[in-house]
């Protein structure tokens, strides 16, 4: 409809019409032109749209009353036929509006995941979810601190192969988006159709463990004296304040006004990645630091997209950095920041406390030929 009143407004000469549409015509073009869409980038073009579609329909109204007065009909708005049409018209248009409002007022059903794992989950598990690379992330409000969740892309997740059995107990994915492998078990789903809730078809899945549990390995914990020696800086090592007590290392930098502070380092923990799946790091992040964690496999470096720019919350986490395809590992890549020049906070401080290797169990086949794991 806005686009016939754009094209009868150009017909009838109308040509005023195209000087509120030179944004739209512009701004279509220019949004066309990008690889990725989105549909919120189409919202600035909604009120021109609807003033297009009001000459539209006046213009179209207009242009049918000649016709019918030509054959002895005199149509008006007032007339109960055209009464009828408009409530046809606007009837559908309005309840939906109405329906969906009243189904955006519910909890969607990725809350209604976290609401489900923080009252039946026992501590200790460890929780996977996927996500896309050019979408909003959407994590379950988890708040049991006790719960590992590990945030996992998509395609990164097919690459992954069984380091991710050994790695989740419980995997959370969109299932209008990503179909569970054949041994993954359905633990519970929600679906928006079904529980009459906004949000995506989330599906939370059981992950056999058939190499058993992981092995962990310390790679350092620091509790030599010398563990600070295994740092090689990168940037910002005068202004870095590093000190090692009570076995954890700390490092800290003060806010210089108007400057973007940053300090990175490399801590050297060269392993041989055979079965190995991920790093676990135990760190706490102060409020208003800013961390990005790499890893170094065979000289190339891997930044997790959840463990670039990990805004601290103050409190102790385990991290855990899924390991790409590699022989050996060199160690990982440590960089401290603020968000920009403007902050405020006094200080920009970690902590580091151990560096653990998950390992999965090496396979073993019997006698008879059946794989079993060997710990």
């Amino acid at each position: 409809m806005s686009l016939a009143g754009l094209l009868l407004g150009w017909l009838k000469g109308c040509r005023r019409y195209l000087v509120w549409n030179v944004f739209s015509i512009i701004y279509f073009v220019v949004m066309s032109s990008y690889i990725v869409h989105f549909p919120r980038n189409l919202m600035p073009l909604l009120p021109l749209l609807a003033l297009n579609a009001a000459v539209g329909v006046t213009l179209a109204s207009t242009g049918l009353s000649r016709p019918l007065r030509s054959v002895g009909l005199r149509p008006h708005w007032s007339h109960p036929a055209f009464a009828c049409v408009v409530i046809a018209v606007a009837a559908w248009p309005l309840w939906a509006s109405v329906r969906d409002g009243i189904l955006r007022t519910r909890e969607d059903t990725i809350t209604l995941t976290g609401e489900w794992f923080n009252e039946h989950v026992p501590d200790g598990v460890s929780v996977c979810f996927g996500y896309e690379r050019l979408a909003p992330r959407y994590v379950p409000p988890i708040y049991r601190p006790h719960l590992n969740v590990l945030p996992i892309e998509y395609e990164n997740l097919r690459s992954l192969g069984d380091k991710v059995d050994a790695l989740c107990d419980l995997f959370v994915i969109n299932e209008q988006v990503f179909s569970p492998r054949n041994n993954w078990r359905l633990r519970i789903r929600f679906d928006p159709e079904t529980l009459g809730h906004p949000g995506r078809r989330i599906g939370v899945y059981d992950i056999p463990k058939e190499r058993g549990p992981l092995t962990r390995e310390y790679l350092e914990d620091f509790e030599a004296s010398t563990s600070a020696d295994y740092l090689r800086w990168r940037f910002g090592r005068d202004k870095a304040q590093v000190k090692l007590s009570g076995g954890q290392l700390h490092v800290q930098i003060d806010n210089t006004a108007g400057v973007r502070d940053l300090v990175a380092f490399e801590l050297r923990l060269p392993a041989n990645l055979t079965n190995a799946v991920a790093l676990l790091v135990r760190i706490l992040l102060e409020r208003g630091s800013f961390l990005t964690l790499e890893s170094i496999v065979d000289g190339s470096y891997s930044r997790p997209l959840d463990l670039n720019y990990l805004k601290g919350n103050g409190e102790w986490q385990t991290l855990v950095m899924v390991l790409p395809r590699g022989k050996r590992l060199d160690g990982i890549s440590v960089s401290l920041s603020e968000p920009d020049e403007t902050a405020r906070t006094p200080r920009y401080a970690v902590s580091l406390d151990w560096v653990q290797l998950a390992r999965a169990q090496a396979e073993t086949h019997d006698a008879k030929g059946v794989s079993k794991a060997e710990p």
